[in-house]
């Protein structure tokens, strides 16, 4: 049984911190861009996509699966989570500097650690804040994603405006970003340590960790290819534009995606506080069907509110995100418009697949809509450059309603075989 009252006070915290953290990321990244330029802001934004796919595999889809453990009380393999990320991070931490050091991107080296640190820092914020969400105490999650917020507007936001040099303008932000992601990690431990929940938990056996490595197979392939779906755009967009128009051209989309990402605090607070309360409630293939539908409905109304936002007000709303500059990228955030009820509906119906225990046909669904992304940008970009912006849009949208009709296959199966007559025995 859900108890609703828990259930919005947590959406409500969930809710309201992230309407503060967004209102201050979308002052600092307005800043950002209007000092940076749209060159150097998509330098900051290619940096940011390509290390964030890069130490993502740090993670790899383990938050979702401590969140999963602890609301289900499986202590033992909450611990073998926690060790297993230890582990992946170290890894990645010694491939990943041997890549920079080696093969870096075209930045500064300086940059591209700080980002990379930053990445690594928000692995383990997330991770941390996923065992908040498995305990259901979504206040500890709120007040650190606030106080990292205000740390990254302090000092990215306002400390691009003591400098004209654009070089140490770039290293003001890469900087309030990794500190920004320090006290979001401290903010979130202390939350943590209040909850019991501690970083060196007694080791799992042999078996329990083999069971977790398996179990994270799914999450960890489903996770990687929805970040990549999210950054890849970013990503191709400059490796495939000729050098003088890459930056410039990163920087209008990333503007424009900034702008769209400003309103997913809606869907994402409410997927996050509703998972383990649906995880907890669900039996065999059934998910408590009037709250989910009505989670559905809800999200479904907000997105398409959202995307009449984005299509009717997208020159007002870059004018006041980037300012002069960024023309490009109005009718990027207008398609990027088609995209927004699917994004949204697919917080809840993603949460419901990964509670009934779907995930590597969750998985399925991701490659399809992953590779319609990739085949597209590649196609639009390549042979209709000028339309790279609206083109890359576009299919993002396409992509993500191709992972809603794969959400809602698999959940109408799983109804369809819990409702036959041989489940019942």
């Amino acid at each position: 049984m859900i108890d609703r009252s828990r259930l919005l006070k947590n959406i409500s915290w969930l809710g309201g911190a992230q309407v503060v953290a967004r209102i201050l990321q979308l002052v600092a990244y307005a800043s950002i861009a209007r000092r940076l330029g749209e060159i150097g802001f998509g330098r900051f934004i290619y940096a940011f996509s390509l290390l964030d796919m890069v130490a993502f595999t740090a993670t790899l889809g383990l938050p979702i699966l401590y969140t999963r453990h602890l609301a289900a009380e499986r202590t033992a393999h909450a611990n073998a989570a926690v060790i297993i990320k230890h582990r992946l991070t170290l890894i990645v931490a010694f491939f990943g500097s041997i890549w920079l050091l080696l093969v870096p991107p075209d930045l500064a080296i300086d940059l591209l650690a700080m980002m990379f640190l930053a990445m690594l820092l928000r692995g383990y914020h997330y991770f941390g804040a996923s065992g908040l969400r498995g305990k259901e105490n979504m206040q500890g999650e709120a007040i650190a994603t606030v106080a990292g917020r205000i740390t990254f507007t302090l000092i990215a936001g306002a400390g691009v405006w003591l400098t004209d040099e654009p070089k140490a303008m770039l290293r003001i932000t890469f900087l309030g970003f990794l500190v920004g992601e320090m006290v979001t990690l401290i903010s979130i431990n202390r939350a943590m340590a209040a909850m019991g929940l501690v970083w060196n938990p007694p080791p799992p056996n042999p078996r329990q960790r083999a069971a977790v490595w398996r179990e994270m197979l799914p999450f960890a392939a489903a996770g990687l290819l929805g970040l990549i779906a999210f950054r890849v755009d970013v990503v191709m967009l400059r490796e495939l534009s000729t050098p003088l128009m890459a930056d410039h051209l990163v920087g209008n989309y990333g503007a424009a995606y900034r702008v769209l990402e400003a309103g997913l605090f809606i869907p994402g607070a409410i997927a996050a506080a509703l998972f383990p309360a649906l995880v907890r409630s669900s039996e065999g293939e059934r998910l408590p069907a009037n709250l989910f539908r009505q989670a559905t409905l809800i999200l479904l109304g907000l997105g398409l509110l959202g995307a009449a936002v984005l299509v009717f007000g997208a020159p007002l709303l870059m004018r006041l995100f980037a300012g002069q500059g960024y023309e490009q990228g109005i009718p990027a955030l207008t398609a990027l418009g088609a995209a927004v009820p699917f994004l949204f509906v697919n917080f809840v119906l993603g949460s419901g697949v990964f509670a009934l225990g779907k995930e590597w046909w969750g998985f399925i669904g991701l490659c399809l809509s992953l590779l319609l992304n990739i085949v597209g940008n590649y196609w639009v970009m390549t042979q209709y450059p000028s339309h790279a912006l609206v083109g890359a849009a576009l299919f993002t949208a396409a992509s993500e309603a191709v992972l809603t009709c794969s959400h809602v296959t698999i959940l109408a199966l799983a109804k369809r075989t819990s409702e036959s007559p041989q489940s019942s025995h």
